[in-house]
């Protein structure tokens, strides 16, 4: 078929406007058929963050339905409750822009795991120069749970009252909708991931909103960052969720730098994060050179809390007896009053933690509720498991701005006489 045009034309602009229009449709149609390559960087994995179990993070945080706004519940302040249903577009917007702020300090969040190698086994960790819209509605997505008499029968106020017993969070409801995108990523995202089958994401948020309140469920890859890591993750996010709301005057070590409002979906002008990606990165490289190779300390390291199979102890209650999860709440204050009276007990540079006291206080009952029980079996000695942070034991000490991974497993032994002896 013949296009009739003529050769002359009484209005020239015409045809250069045609002209400009096919040349833009011609590079559409390229872009979307040749998109341009990502701009990508890497990120430097220790020989702790090499070996450590290769697993998900998983951390569930809960709040209250008010008409309250969003980010002064990330505060952790229990007296502040989470913005009501019809306030969801809202929040997920609010979570969506501190998570942009959050993740221009850890842009390596937005990152892939995958082999370097099969045959080394090592892991290599790219993310994206530039965290683009498509970037984030990958790494965070929202979801309703509704009340259902067989797949969810809850409501918040429900969970509130029966202390969030831990059978009403199963992984199955509130693990990350595309993960089921990763074959090597285990069944509800629990378990070692199988790097051999697939790639799989540093981090993943799911904002799940049940009746009366919701569930933002986060899971970040061991491999990328350890508990500390986590916590200043979570110190970023809470302080950039509540920037974006401009709810209250930021505190000075919540300031992370400056960035243009167009960054935004809303035209504020905010604080902005300082990349940390390059500084992490190198801390992590400069702390392995310090390391002697594991193979001149051991020849077969192994550590006491993994194993293959089932750990063989013996038991002490029959083969049928049923297994129980229980969450124990303990207040902050007691802690705090518990540690302050141990000090006496510690060396002045190195009091204890808040986790010392938790992980002795389980222990100690613990035992006393097995304790007759061990002895009528003969089993005389316990013991405990522990991650200890190598970051202030470090010689010189690390920062405790590095986010990788800094804890060994550390075991103690007791008699059982001993702990069962204790008045208090």
């Amino acid at each position: 078929m013949s296009l009739d045009f003529p050769l002359t034309l009484r209005k020239p602009w015409l045809l250069s406007s045609i002209t400009s229009i096919l040349s833009r449709c011609v590079n559409m149609i390229l872009k979307t058929d040749h998109p341009s390559p990502v701009d990508v960087k890497s990120f430097h994995l220790s020989f702790l963050d090499q070996h450590i179990v290769r697993v998900y993070t998983q951390t569930l945080s809960i709040f209250p339905v008010s008409k309250v706004a969003i980010w002064r519940c990330l505060l952790s302040d229990t007296s502040i409750k989470f913005p009501d249903l019809n306030q969801a577009e809202t929040a997920i917007k609010s979570l969506g822009d501190g998570l942009r702020l959050t993740l221009q300090r850890f842009p390596f969040l937005a990152g892939t795991l995958s082999l370097a190698g099969h045959d080394s086994g090592r892991l290599a960790l790219n993310y994206p120069s530039e965290i683009t819209s498509e970037d984030i509605a990958k790494l965070m997505r929202s979801k309703q749970i509704p009340f259902d008499e067989h797949s969810f029968p809850y409501t918040y106020k429900q969970l509130q009252r029966d202390g969030m017993p831990s059978r009403a969070f199963h992984a199955e409801m509130f693990v990350p909708d595309d993960f089921v995108d990763f074959p090597g990523i285990p069944e509800f995202g629990e378990g070692q991931v199988d790097f051999t089958k697939s790639d799989a994401p540093a981090m993943r948020l799911q904002a799940c909103f049940i009746p009366g309140g919701l569930v933002l469920s986060m899971y970040i890859h061991h491999s990328v960052m350890d508990c500390s890591g986590v916590t200043a993750f979570w110190t970023a996010f809470s302080a950039n969720v509540t920037k974006v709301a401009g709810t209250r005057k930021l505190e000075k070590d919540e300031q992370f730098g400056m960035i243009h409002h167009h960054l935004l979906s809303s035209p504020l002008t905010q604080v902005a994060p300082v990349s940390v990606a390059e500084q992490q990165s190198l801390m992590r490289a400069k702390l392995e050179a310090r390391v002697p190779m594991p193979s001149k300390l051991a020849e077969t390291p192994k550590a006491d809390c993994y194993c293959d199979g089932i750990h063989p102890y013996e038991r002490t209650l029959p083969a049928d007896t049923a297994c129980a999860q229980r969450l124990l709440v303990i207040p902050a204050a007691s802690i705090r009053d518990y540690r302050h009276r141990m000090r006496r007990h510690f060396p002045e540079d190195d009091p204890p933690t808040m986790c010392n006291v938790l992980a002795a206080l389980v222990w100690t009952h613990v035992t006393r509720a097995r304790g007759a029980r061990l002895l009528h079996q003969g089993q005389t000695s316990t013991s405990i498991g522990i991650a200890t942070d190598l970051r202030r034991r470090q010689r010189p000490p690390e920062t405790t701005e590095y986010t990788g991974n800094m804890a060994l497993f550390s075991k103690g032994t007791l008699q059982v006489a001993d702990l069962m002896a204790e008045d208090q």
